[in-house]
């Protein structure tokens, strides 16, 4: 079980290497961040794969539910500015 995910991890982490270098340089952080739950995984053995890629993409796409959620707050703030 070990070797496959080892396998699984250096397979993952060559994509993410290939990929960082076209990323510009707030994406890499993002990507080094991946890398370290793909070795994480490894040390605590989650079973379920499913939740850790999940994981994977809220840690990929958390600047775009930030920047979403900032901007539901400023509707809000808008909104109730208004009112008054």
């Amino acid at each position: 079980m070990s070797t496959k995910s080892g396998e699984l991890q250096v397979i993952l982490t060559k994509k993410h290497s290939i990929s960082s270098i076209k990323m510009n340089k707030s994406n890499i952080l993002s990507a080094m961040v991946i890398i370290i739950l793909l070795k994480m995984r490894l040390l605590l053995r989650i079973t379920n794969l499913n939740t850790f890629l999940l994981t994977i993409l809220f840690l990929r796409y958390w600047k775009i539910i930030f920047f979403y959620h900032h901007i539901l707050r400023i509707i809000s703030a808008m909104k109730n500015y208004i009112k008054k």
